[in-house]
């Protein structure tokens, strides 16, 4: 009975509705599925409606895709947006390759002529096509700097046949990565076996072609020096040069960061991997948040950790704070400063876990530190260590590890005692990976399109780790902003996220928007600027009807150049009205609400006229 309503259902709208579709774009959303990775086919619907539109999410670019639809019928792939630039027209079975990287919409409609719709099921698939090529189809995410990677390979594959130069007979293996900063990479070779691999190096998908060659590993040392760019996903190939058994065991090495110095814990500088800071005696910022030691819980005068000396006993002195962030859990150490370096030097830290709350917990001197060290031995040399690194002279320089969990953070402030004017280098060691990939975000490509009577913005976040939220702005002349508006962070991703917002009150004319991200430490990055005209498609329009499915009340968004009378009715499928309403609709934006409590569940048309001819008629659901 069902299938029978919605297929009713459709017909009917066909003969009501004057929305025709042009062009073989838009329609209504009918589902949303995310792109195979691999090469099984993934059913998008075994009953779409022609007509209707579907959401294709993760698409990869360079990634090649086909579409199908069965029976035959019209597929339209647009990008962007549902009426965005076509990218693939055709009947039944449908292959395109993907320019970039995103969400794409796919339109089915009964014939690519007309572009018309139908009360058929239709079972829609997509299938990736370069997916299953090869090792691409088993490609191994890299997650951050310093994961330790080990491969070993037996055999022949044609997959790639020369790299670098010379023949690569070999089996080979695919990983990918996201940088994080924008510099030269290297891969750390510790250890290989065999013939030996060629490594190389692509963007723009995987696929069998257009690798270059980062170096020939058949020593352990450093290969390679790779430029990549911030933001953008590479594939890194190992191409082993023989079919004999070979092994080789690899680590990505990031750029180094800094020298780089925070002065406050609200603008604490993100570490991600093996990094470097600048020290100077400049005070303690602009706020100095430490207690006298003993005075408060977050800055005890005896050691929470061991029998060293206590935790900041100075205070905060010329204060450098940074945060560490942990993708993948285990045991983690850390050096701070140059052994033998000759320079007697003190390097006083403390550690606290780090959340949004963790700045105003220690200003307020609540928030309880799990390692701190008021060096025994100044030698600028001090960290976390189980055993006496090489070039230490003393333990009372060094606390025990932390056991970080997955995807943790913790916040240090040190304490530069000497008063030095030098750069000190950290670098992490144990089991931990230290890395920013699902830190995520540091950049957002803002879109949008002008609607009937409002704005729709869009941007993608790469992934989220430390984002509390997003500010949406808006200026009338493109140089004073205000918020409009704001959406929380998703939380902890390592995939893309999607976000999307409407402005139901434009200015009229152009605005000028801008999306800030807002981190849980408070700093912020903004999106680029985007400038959308308004403008109404007709006189009166039906802007917006949600929620659908609804079941207490239906709210209704009117746009229309003009103050006019319209109606508003809903109806059942045999015809009979539940509601109608005459009302004075202003000119731009009108608000209404539908009290839908008493009606029967079911499928209604909601119907917009004006002087007794129809203007839209529009499917709603009442649950």
């Amino acid at each position: 009975m069902k299938k029978y309503y919605l297929l009713l259902l459709i017909s009917v709208l066909a003969v009501y509705s004057e929305n025709i579709l042009a062009q073989c774009s838009g329609g209504s959303s009918f589902s949303t599925v995310a792109a195979p990775t691999g090469s099984t086919a993934t059913t998008i619907s075994s009953c779409n409606w022609a007509g209707d539109y579907n959401t294709i999410t993760g698409v990869v670019a360079g990634s090649s895709y086909t579409l199908t639809v069965s029976p035959a019928a019209c597929i339209t792939v647009h990008s962007g947006s549902p009426t965005g630039p076509v990218v693939a027209f055709g009947t039944s079975s449908v292959p395109f390759t993907a320019a970039t990287s995103g969400t794409y919409y796919t339109t089915i409609n009964t014939n690519c002529s007309g572009c018309g719709t139908g009360a058929t099921c239709l079972t829609t698939t997509i299938t990736c096509t370069s997916c299953g090529t090869g090792p691409c189809a088993s490609s191994s995410p890299i997650s951050g700097c310093g994961q330790s990677f080990n491969l070993s390979t037996t055999g022949s594959s044609s997959f790639v046949s020369n790299l670098c130069s010379t023949a690569t007979p070999g089996l080979e293996q695919i990983y990918s990565y996201t940088a994080t900063s924008t510099g030269n990479y290297s891969f750390n070779v510790t250890s290989v076996t065999g013939g030996g691999y060629a490594i190389g190096w692509k963007t723009g998908g995987c696929s069998a072609t257009g690798w270059n060659c980062a170096g020939l590993a058949t020593t352990s040392g450093s290969i390679g020096s790779i430029a990549l760019t911030s933001g953008t996903t590479y594939y890194f190939l190992m191409d082993a040069t023989s079919t004999a058994a070979s092994s080789i065991t690899f680590s990505l090495t990031c750029p180094a960061g800094g020298p780089t110095t925070a002065g406050d814990c609200a603008v604490a500088a993100n570490v991600c991997s093996n990094a470097s800071f600048s020290i100077d005696p400049n005070g303690y910022g602009a706020i100095d948040e430490i207690c006298d030691a003993g005075l408060c819980a977050a800055n005890p005068d005896i050691n929470v950790n061991s029998t060293n000396p206590g935790c900041l006993l100075s205070g905060e002195l010329n204060s450098t704070w940074m945060i560490v962030n942990v993708l993948t859990g285990g045991t983690l150490t850390f050096e701070l400063g140059t052994p033998n370096s000759g320079t007697y030097n003190c390097l006083d830290w403390s550690m606290w876990p780090y959340t949004s709350g963790a700045c105003a917990g220690i200003s307020g001197g609540t928030l309880v530190p799990i390692r701190c060290n008021y060096n025994g031995d100044c030698e600028e040399f001090t960290g976390l260590a189980s055993t006496l690194p090489a070039g230490a002279t003393s333990m009372t320089n060094w606390e025990a590890p932390v056991t970080a969990a997955n995807y943790t953070q913790y916040l240090i402030c040190l304490s530069n005692f000497s008063s030095a004017n030098t750069t000190v280098p950290l670098s992490f060691g144990g089991t931990a990976v230290v890395s920013c990939s699902p830190l995520g975000a540091e950049t957002m490509n803002l879109s949008g399109e002008s609607e009937a009577g409002y704005n729709t913005l869009k941007w993608t976040s790469s992934s989220e780790f430390s984002v509390d939220k997003y500010i949406i702005e808006r200026s009338e002349n493109g140089t004073e902003y205000s918020e409009i508006g704001n959406i929380e962070a998703q939380g902890l991703s390592l995939e893309a996220l999607d976000y999307q917002f409407e402005d139901l009150q434009p200015l009229t004319g152009t605005a000028y928007y801008r999306v800030k991200l807002v981190r849980n430490n408070g700093t912020s990055v903004f999106s680029n600027t985007l400038a959308i005209e308004q403008r109404f498609m007709s006189d009166l329009e039906l802007v917006k009807a949600f929620p659908n499915p609804a079941d207490e009340n239906l709210n209704i968004v009117l746009s229309s150049k003009t103050e006019s009378t319209y109606q508003l009715a809903l109806s059942t499928l045999n015809g009979q009205k539940v509601f109608e309403s005459s009302q004075t609709i202003r000119k731009g934006l009108t608000y209404n609400s539908i009290n839908i409590r008493e009606f029967q569940n079911g499928f209604y048309f909601l119907t917009v006229s004006r002087e007794g001819k129809i203007i839209s008629t529009h499917k709603i659901i009442i649950e």
